[in-house]
């Protein structure tokens, strides 16, 4: 297990973050703001979490998504948070359905993961090594069909 230092920022009462269960992946972060964030259908804002990480060289941050805001259509921008960036996080929430949603003061917004870095070289070649799949991209492995019941048939969704 490793230490992260968190520093408190602005005059929040918030608690420290904190793992919601022994064995979730992220800790939860929660909206700093003391007033209320209203997020439009399709709007996109940037909702501060009140914290500041001192993250270990060699790993980072990933701020994710909540499953349960997903349902709703509110999503986290996944964000990464560099072991050098020591100022507050932030949230990007995206608002994909089609009715406001309002973030309120300690609302669990999203999600932060401390994950392992492993550097890599990049090394310019004239040519890629051969595999079965090449370039193709976008669909090249098929296509998943989720059928859901609707009237008269099935809804096919690429």
């Amino acid at each position: 297990m490793i230490t992260v230092d968190v520093k408190r920022i602005g005059t929040h009462d918030l608690p420290l973050p904190q793992y919601a269960t022994t064995g979730a992946a992220g800790f939860d972060i929660t909206c700093a703001a003391l007033f209320p964030i209203m997020v439009a259908p399709g709007r996109t804002v940037k909702v501060p979490c009140g914290f500041a990480y001192s993250i270990p060289t060699g790993y980072y941050g990933e701020v994710l998504g909540r499953s349960g805001l997903a349902l709703q259509g509110i999503h986290a921008h996944v964000g990464t948070i560099d072991a050098d960036y020591t100022g507050e996080v932030a949230a990007i929430v995206i608002n994909n359905s089609p009715e406001s949603f309002v973030v309120t003061y300690g609302s669990r917004i999203a999600q932060m993961l401390i994950k392992k870095v492993e550097k890599v070289e990049l090394m310019q070649v004239a040519e890629l090594a051969e595999t079965e799949r090449g370039s193709n991209g976008f669909g090249s492995t098929g296509t998943t069909v989720i059928k859901k019941p609707v009237v008269g048939g099935y809804v096919r969704y690429i």
